[in-house]
């Protein structure tokens, strides 16, 4: 599961290296949690940003960890699943990240987080679906779910899950009208898995209120009681 990333880049940047409008109200974020309101890009709007809330908005999840399947859609599931299936036809979207938090299991009761992110330093591109549905309250919102995979190779060592991530030709076609199948990520959409790295970062990131890059800055391997440990 992916439960946290961060998008650490400014405005002029991401303007620049995803060729699209951003609103002057967008700022860095270090700590993005489920139900928290964050930029995508859609298939009706595909050179600006919309946004959306990643999960559930926070009124409703009862300040209660948001469950796995509100926020996550899994790779293998994607063509099988009736929901996602209809998803795909209108309700694709992409959602930028500078790279994800995982928790490396150290012993029982003890994990270490660990942040992940492209070697060459390039925005990740991660495919999406979104929804809408109508609050008790009458407003309508949109929420969205990361497609992600199994963690394989050396970063399954940290981490049971990866994001899939797309090309600049592959974010194309998904916020096309064409519509994708199994073929799709094949090939030129997609980037190879092993165009990751990661360091340990401070265990402080825990905390879903904290945002401040300091939390993503390269620290001894630390658990999330601040123990540091040897098992890295």
């Amino acid at each position: 599961m992916i439960d946290r990333y961060f998008l650490r880049v400014t405005k002029e940047v991401l303007e620049k290296e995803l060729s699209v409008d951003v609103t002057q109200h967008y700022k860095p974020l270090f700590n993005i949690v489920p139900t928290q309101l964050v930029p995508v890009m859609t298939q009706t709007s595909p050179n600006g940003f919309s946004f959306f809330y990643w999960g559930i908005p926070p009124e409703m999840s009862n300040k209660k960890a948001v469950s796995q399947k509100l926020i996550n859609v899994p790779h293998d599931r994607l063509f099988s699943t009736a929901s996602y299936k209809n998803a795909l036809n209108d309700k694709r979207c992409v959602v930028p990240m500078t790279g994800f938090i995982s928790w490396k299991q150290v012993s029982k009761k003890r994990k270490v987080p660990y942040a992940i992110f492209l070697a060459t330093g390039n925005t990740m591109l991660v495919p999406a679906l979104w929804n809408e549905f109508e609050t008790l309250e009458g407003d309508n919102v949109q929420t969205f779910q990361l497609l992600v995979q199994e963690a394989d190779g050396p970063l399954s060592s940290i981490s049971d899950a990866k994001p899939t991530l797309l090309t600049e030709e592959g974010k194309k076609l998904w916020l096309g009208n064409e519509q994708v199948n199994e073929n799709f990520f094949n090939g030129q959409n997609t980037v190879e898995s092993d165009a990751f790295e990661w360091h340990a970062i401070s265990p402080a990131i825990i905390s879903e209120t904290e945002n401040k890059e300091s939390l993503l800055k390269p620290t001894p391997p630390a658990d999330q009681l601040g123990n540091y440990t040897l098992f890295d």
